[in-house]
């Protein structure tokens, strides 16, 4: 996709929900979340996140905010935060190897921490 093209779908999917085209879900604000990242930068999303409604903020919207900051080694300490309000939430109450929150925080931490780190 290219940016102007992302930059419509952003314009357009605020533009819904500001008109109350149809009933918003968190899914909807989950991938406004990562369109305001992509077009934007993690400030805006940053911005944009605490505006979301608190019943709002379910795993999906989480887990988006988390995959933004496991993209760059500045946001680390940001992504352990989301990470363990997660699980403060009852978002992470099954452990498992193969769980993409979990790995992708084990492998922002190899990249900070070195490999050991996750061992």
């Amino acid at each position: 996709m290219t940016p102007n093209t992302l930059l419509k779908a952003l314009e357009a999917s605020e533009w819904m929900c500001e008109q109350r085209v149809f009933n918003v879900f968190s899914e909807d604000y989950a991938a406004r979340l990562r369109l305001v990242e992509t077009v934007l930068g993690l400030e805006e999303a940053d911005k944009f996140f605490k505006s979301i409604p608190e019943n709002m903020r379910d795993y999906s919207v989480y887990n988006t905010l988390l995959g933004s900051y496991t993209r760059s080694e500045k946001t680390l300490d940001k992504a352990e935060s989301t990470f363990e309000t997660m699980r403060d939430l009852g978002f992470l109450l099954k452990h498992s190897p193969y769980n993409s929150d979990d790995f992708s925080l084990r492998t922002a931490q190899e990249t900070r921490y070195g490999r050991e780190a996750s061992t």
